[in-house]
């Protein structure tokens, strides 16, 4: 079986080139469990990107150069590292939450999820750069832990009312 860190570093590794090239990235540690899941974590002289790929789902999380290099995102109760799509969402001021179906996730590959992903990433740069930096970031995170709650408040709300609905047909 392939080295999912492998598999994971090329899908990831030529759409984030320019990161690499010109921002200065570097992959600082690379960990593999049970040959199926795998983090990657990249750091430049702003922040740090932190790469998760599964089976079926990849992510790229960003985090201050502080943040942990560990598989949690949370340590005592305190957020260090914040998915791209959240982010993103934070920045289009988009509380959309969307339930894919079954057939959209089949669809959606991990290569499309890469692409996806570091899309977000490359087209956030100047932003994540600002909202990460050391010294910068205590509005802009205090804003975008306030944006995930309301979020997440609202996908309760949708998967509750799914379950209502099923329980009622």
């Amino acid at each position: 079986m392939k080295d999912p860190c492998n598999i994971f570093v090329k899908l990831i590794i030529e759409d984030l080139d320019i990161l690499f090239r010109d921002e200065g990235f570097t992959i600082i540690d690379k960990r593999a469990v049970k040959k199926e899941h795998c983090l990657i974590f990249m750091e430049s002289n702003h922040f740090r990107i932190k790469g998760y790929y599964g089976p079926d789902y990849v992510d790229l999380l960003i985090g201050t150069k502080a943040a942990p290099l560990s598989w949690e995102d949370k340590s005592d109760g305190v957020i260090n590292w914040y998915s791209i799509g959240l982010i993103d969402g934070y920045l289009r001021d988009d509380l959309t939450v969307h339930i894919p179906s079954a057939e959209e996730r089949e669809r959606n590959s991990l290569e499309v999820q890469a692409r996806q992903i570091t899309q977000l990433v490359t087209q956030h740069y100047t932003s994540l750069k600002k909202m990460f930096s050391q010294g910068n970031r205590i509005q802009d995170i205090k804003n975008l832990n306030k944006y995930i709650n309301a979020r997440e408040q609202k996908a309760r709300t949708m998967y509750e009312n799914l379950a209502r609905n099923k329980l009622d047909t």
